[in-house]
């Protein structure tokens, strides 16, 4: 049997291959390919003609993209609404045999479900954010805010009420937001899977140094990773500890970055580096050059970038939103849009060099709950429950 998978993600084609960022690279898919024959990807596909840096290949063997109408914004979708709408239910007939899985929360999903639910078609939902915390007052600025924020999450609401098998990326966080009130099947996975070679093989020690390097990475096509809560906290930072340098690097570029580099100009920020797009390959190479990890976002569902860190034994704080609690003990964390609590954090943690040590060693030991083979076995019975419902 064929999958069918619906994200809101968006990809570039060159020459006939389709690339994402990190998180389709080609390798993602083989999760779904021990299951399935082949995997066909429904997504906003945008025909790219000029240079660019693909360093993300998502298409290949058995892996497939239907190409929707490319469109950022709910402008650019309303007048390609009839389009897109119109080629979700050819889609849907041409591939009635096949699986369907919908990434949620997204408009993408919602069109594909709506379609399915007409057909009285089975499908299964991977709930992956949160869109409350996504169309927070903090997070996303449109004067249609109110709207998408009741509308997004009615939607996913009713996305979950009418799925065969729901797989959720947090172990209870939305689940007990948006849970399932039927007797559908329901598990969680996150979105990575550490190999057993992947993680460290002991915790972290402090030692002492001329500057200590913290790390973040998150995309900025929006302001949802809070890189403008980063700078200020730098900023508070240098104030306050000068006698305790730390160079700040941020990995991931979007539409937000320029702004941010001249902000970080502004602010005459010598020690704060936005690095841009880099492989998975070099994010890991940066965390184990690094000290300290920092993930400030004011929304989440489950960062696989943090667990990844926990891998490495490196001591990460990171705010109260989404599944970030999940991860995390309560003395890693701190609220969201607070840059002087995360000056002080910084500070707490880079000057106790013991406890430095022993939060390492409990996200070391935390990270092995997402070793590959723990996750693969409850990703492949969510499968397996959606392949049956055929």
């Amino acid at each position: 049997m064929n999958l069918v998978f619906v994200t809101e993600a968006r990809f570039l084609n060159k020459n006939g291959n389709v690339y994402g960022d990190a998180a389709f690279e080609y390798a993602i898919w083989q999760r779904y390919l021990k299951v399935f024959d082949e995997i066909f990807i429904v997504a906003r596909v945008d025909q790219q003609d000029d240079d660019f840096n693909k360093k993300y290949k998502s298409s290949g063997d058995k892996v497939h993209f239907i190409d929707m109408p490319y469109y950022i914004g709910p402008l650019q979708y309303l007048l390609k609404y009839f389009q897109i709408h119109n080629q979700v239910k050819r889609l849907v007939k041409t591939h009635w045999n096949a699986a369907f899985i919908c990434r949620v929360p997204g408009n993408m999903g919602d069109i594909v479900i709506k379609e399915l639910k007409r057909k009285s078609k089975a499908y299964g939902i991977e709930v992956v954010g949160d869109p409350d915390e996504v169309f927070s007052d903090e997070s996303f600025k449109h004067p249609l805010k109110k709207f998408f924020h009741k509308n997004t999450i009615r939607n996913l609401k009713r996305n979950i009420s009418g799925a065969a098998a729901v797989l959720y990326v947090t172990k209870y966080t939305l689940q007990r937001k948006y849970p399932v009130f039927s007797d559908s099947f329901t598990t969680y996975a996150s979105n990575v899977m550490l190999s057993s070679d992947f993680s460290a093989k002991e915790p972290k020690t402090l030692t002492k140094a001329k500057v200590y390097k913290v790390l973040s990475a998150g995309s900025l096509e929006q302001m949802y990773k809070a890189p403008d809560i980063a700078l200020e906290a730098v900023k508070i930072y240098n104030s306050k500890f000068p006698e305790q340098p730390i160079e700040f690097n941020w990995l991931g570029d979007g539409i937000y970055m320029e702004n941010l580099q001249k902000q970080c100009a502004d602010m005459k920020l010598n020690n704060f580096h936005f690095k841009g797009q880099v492989s998975s390959k070099q994010v890991v190479d940066e965390m184990k050059k690094c000290d300290l990890f920092v993930l400030v976002s004011r929304t989440e569902g489950l960062p696989r970038v943090i667990i990844e860190a926990m891998a490495q034994g490196l001591p990460v704080i990171g705010t109260k939103v989404g599944g970030i609690p999940e991860l995390l003990n309560e003395d890693s964390l701190i609220e969201k849009n607070n840059a002087e609590a995360l000056a002080l954090k910084i500070n707490e943690i880079l000057s106790r060099p013991d406890y430095y040590t022993k939060l390492s060693a409990r996200n070391l030991k935390e990270a092995c709950e997402y070793d590959a083979s723990l996750l693969s076995s409850r990703r492949e019975e969510f499968y397996q429950t959606l392949k049956a419902q055929d």
